[in-house]
């Protein structure tokens, strides 16, 4: 209930500090791995057990007690705060305004209400010492019956008839702990498993003996309420759980809270989120307490958030959703986990941060006659959540509300949030006529698809607090007056005993599910006063049930189609209404047959329906309520074939890929693709261009309608050989292959590679001395043309350089002289000191130049003259 745990009548200002931040986030699981996720984490705490309770007798009574508490806050300085500029913007609003009107005399409409469903539901008034406030009122309906919860007691009641409940049963009692106080009642009826579900806390418990409760009713009949039902009990030692919220999916139950510890002034800890397995469909036995301990987790939500609120899946969905708005810090956002399943195990998926108007805490709801117990309406958190596959996007729409400031008055805005999407599908405000407040709302969509109910409080200074109701999505908004209370409340519940006012306690709940059996009905329950306080101020709690109808002619249900797959088509529809392209979706008479024909368009094949259909035929369907299909095309693959000539290589790339040519020259790509194809030359390469389904030298565009065939065209590119001669003698450089000739052609271009050997030969009277540049040595040059490459071939003129001969042997002189190019001329001899044999003369002198084959004579020694 949020509200109270002790069973006293005045709470001490100041009682409840709240830790700074969060604390740090942890991942650890009961049993078995978590797999990473983005947000929360997931953080089990030792003492956390899990036990089977077992069912208690119809006689056994309750330890229910009067108790109130002001609400359980994140952080109650900056709470107070944000509520004081609250009054003082309404107050400067009725400055402006001036005094709010009374509202009208007269009685509700009733033509939004489903016969005349619209009773009375429990009162604490019935019994004083069951009394609590604020009364937490929840309600839910199934296929036959409508379940009210408070905070005290449930009740049955046939959905045919409200005037009066087939079947009662105390809290405590009911959830197995008649020992307990329990409190904070949600109850959802469970579509996918038929049957009914139920989640409360422990509101009383000494302090390291927290728990909080669920269960399940054995079958679709929530009766009897004293035998028909699976209890555990979640023991969390010194963690209070407060606010639960109950939701589920095709597999799991869900639950958030926000975590207390129970010493040292109950600081506040984190946002929890639990998730339990739901027993297999038609299992009427209830399992062990470990069986459920064995993969329950236990996850932290960012610490941004505040209340996590599970959805209730009016239909079916592998994955659940929680929805939670952020706290003060960041008052602009809401969180919406995916929870489901990975490796076996609850997990949480991933997070989608959808952005909303900002939205800030609103004031508190004065009464008329009564100056100061003016009415708590709450700090800004979601409430309640519901969940339906929205016709239009073929997904889950989460439909959640909370009260918020409203520039004066207290305002509720209503959201519907799509998984994935960061902005709401559709929102809405919904304000008090004449000045009035709004608050305390649940939202749910009706199961047609194309309408929902919300229902809320009003009251103001000039008016008692009504409960009304409306469908947001019409065209024209009739907004009805659904009961009205007797009494202004001024119960325990409003000052401490110090003195300072607190906002009376009024609702942290209300319920609203959408009627699993007539689509254009969503049935509520809201919070009245019915009588007047007794003397000692006990709360005299009202309630109100009530199935309202978004439609008071025929009831429209929506069949919507979504088209999805790499192909495309279209869907029509017999009757017509849906032609998709253009159409699709549309509103048929409540139990219209309606059957969906794809066509697929030229290149695409029908793949088959999913969603409310399945297979390839044609897809029938009965308008009982909103149904989404999604119909898939897949694109017919057409064979884009590239082949690669000329002297030259390079690749050939695709985009989209697929092609890389070289290795992968044919791919197939869906029909209608536009691939551009890409030709890269490789070095010493150039590309001369496409043939085939391409021409020209740019990039490759086909559209792959056909079958295609493109070629492209590598050339080895030529590379420019250069042959110089240099040095006094003369000669020709040849090259093989052919085509350098110097003398008269000493440049040419080779192909990119070629091996190209150079050969030099002198003229007559010269020598070839040798290579120079890219060669060298004086054998035949070899080169590789892999770039420009340049030679010089060195010829040496030949001539007779006269050595040098005195002092050498005749012989020695003789071949001195030969190699010099010269040779012997007149040899004479005489007489000489020098010893005989050796040249003592020569003409002519030494470095005398003379062309090849020159005489030079020389002396040669006879010895001493005798």
């Amino acid at each position: 209930m949020s509200s109270g745990r002790r069973r006293v009548r005045h709470v001490p200002s100041g009682a409840r500090a709240a830790l700074g931040s969060f604390v740090a986030l942890s991942v650890l699981v009961i049993a078995g791995a978590v797999p990473a996720h983005s947000a929360p984490a997931a953080g089990g705490r030792s003492g956390i057990t899990v036990s089977l309770l077992e069912p208690i007798s119809s006689g056994t009574t309750s330890n229910h007690r009067v108790h109130a508490l002001p609400l359980r806050v994140e952080n109650p300085v900056d709470y107070r705060r944000r509520k004081a500029a609250a009054e003082r913007r309404y107050q400067l609003w009725r400055q402006r305004r001036g005094p709010v009107p009374a509202p009208s005399s007269g009685t509700a409409p009733l033509t939004s209400v489903v016969g005349l469903l619209d009773e009375p539901g429990i009162t604490d008034a019935a019994d004083p010492a069951l009394g609590g406030t604020p009364s937490d009122s929840t309600g839910a309906v199934g296929p036959t019956s409508y379940v009210e919860f408070i905070n005290s007691e449930l009740a049955v009641y046939s959905n045919t008839n409200l005037t009066s409940p087939t079947d009662m049963r105390d809290e405590s009692a009911f959830v197995g702990d008649p020992t307990a106080s329990t409190c904070d009642p949600q109850i959802q009826w469970d579509q996918q498993g038929q049957r009914w579900l139920y989640a409360a806390l422990n509101c009383n418990a000494t302090s390291g003996q927290e728990a909080f409760y669920f269960g399940w009713s054995k079958n679709p009949s929530p009766s009897p309420l004293s035998s028909n039902w699976c209890q555990y009990r979640v023991s969390t030692s010194h963690s209070i759980e407060d606010y639960p919220k109950l939701g589920h999916d095709d597999s799991q139950i869900i639950i958030g809270t926000n975590a207390f510890d129970d010493r040292d002034g109950e600081p506040f800890v984190a946002s929890h989120i639990f998730v339990l397995d739901k027993p297999a469909n038609g299992v009427t036995a209830c399992p062990a307490g470990t069986t459920e301990e064995g993969t329950m987790l236990e996850a932290t939500t960012a610490s941004t958030d505040f209340t996590p609120v599970p959805a209730n899946i009016a239909d079916d969905s592998a994955a659940g959703y929680v929805a939670a708005a952020r706290s003060f810090s960041d008052q602009a956002h809401i969180d919406l986990y995916t929870i489901g399943r990975s490796g076996g195990a609850n997990a949480v998926l991933g997070t989608t941060t959808v952005t909303v108007p900002a939205f800030d805490v609103p004031a508190s709801v004065p009464q008329p006659g009564v100056t100061d117990d003016v009415l708590d309406s709450l700090d800004t958190r979601l409430t309640q959540a519901v969940a339906f596959t929205d016709p239009a996007t073929g997904k889950e729409g989460i439909w959640t509300q909370h009260t918020i400031d409203g520039g004066g008055p207290s305002v509720v805005r209503w959201y519907e949030l799509t998984p994935g999407v960061t902005t709401p599908m559709r929102s809405g405000t919904v304000g008090g006529a004449g000045g009035a407040f709004a608050f305390n709302g649940a939202i749910s969509p009706a199961e047609n698809g194309n309408s929902a109910v919300l229902t809320y409080n009003s009251g103001s200074g000039a008016q008692l607090v009504e409960w009304r109701a409306q469908d947001p999505l019409a065209s024209t908004v009739d907004d009805i007056r659904l009961a009205t209370s007797g009494f202004a409340d001024h119960d325990f519940s409003c000052p401490d005993e110090s003195g300072d006012v607190f906002p009376c306690r009024w609702g942290d709940y209300a319920g609203a599910s959408p009627d699993p059996v007539n689509p254009c009905v969503a049935w509520g329950t809201g919070m009245l006063t019915a009588t007047a306080p007794d003397v000692g101020g006990t709360p005299q709690w009202g309630t109100q049930n009530a199935a309202v109808a978004t439609s008071s002619g025929t009831c429209q249900v929506t069949a919507g189609v979504v088209e999805t797959g790499s192909g495309s088509g279209t869907v029509t529809s017999s009757p017509g209404g849906i032609d998709c392209g253009s159409t699709c979706s549309h509103a048929y008479d409540a139990g219209t047959a309606v059957a969906l024909t794809a066509t697929p368009a030229a290149g695409s094949v029908f793949s088959g329906w999913s969603g409310a259909c399945s297979g390839t035929a044609e897809c029938n369907l009965t308008m009982d309520k909103a149904k989404a299909v999604a119909a898939t095309f897949t694109a017919v693959p057409e064979t884009l074939s590239v082949s690669r000539s000329g002297s030259g290589a390079g690749l050939v790339s695709s985009t989209p890929a697929g092609l890389s040519c070289g290795s992968t020259c044919s791919n197939a790509f869906g029909f209608g693709t536009s691939v551009t194809l890409t030709a890269t030359p490789a070095t010493g390469s150039g590309f001369t261009g496409w043939s085939g389904d391409c021409t020209g030298t740019g990039t490759c565009t086909v559209t792959m309608t056909q079958a295609r065939s493109v070629t492209a065209t590598f050339s080895l590119l030529p590379v420019t050989l250069t042959v110089s001669r240099f040095g006094t003698g003369s000669g020709t450089v040849r090259s093989s292959p052919l085509g350098i000739d110097c003398g008269s052609t000493c440049s040419r271009n080779f192909l990119y590679g070629t091996n190209v050997t150079l050969a030099a030969t002198p003229a007559a009277g010269s020598v070839f001395s040798g290579w120079s540049g890219a060669c060298t040595g004086t054998a035949s040059c070899g080169v590789v043309m892999t770039q420009a490459r340049s030679v010089t071939a060195k010829f040496t003129k030949l001539e007779c350089v006269v050595p040098r001969l005195r002092g050498k042997r005749l012989r020695a002189a003789k071949r001195a002289l030969t190699k010099a190019h010269c040779r012997p001329g007149k040899i004479t001899r005489k007489y000489s000191r020098v010893r005989k044999g050796r040249v003592v003369s020569q003409k002519p002198r030494p470095g005398k130049h003379l062309r090849v084959g020159g005489k030079v004579s020389f002396a040669v020694s006879k010895g001493r003259k005798p």
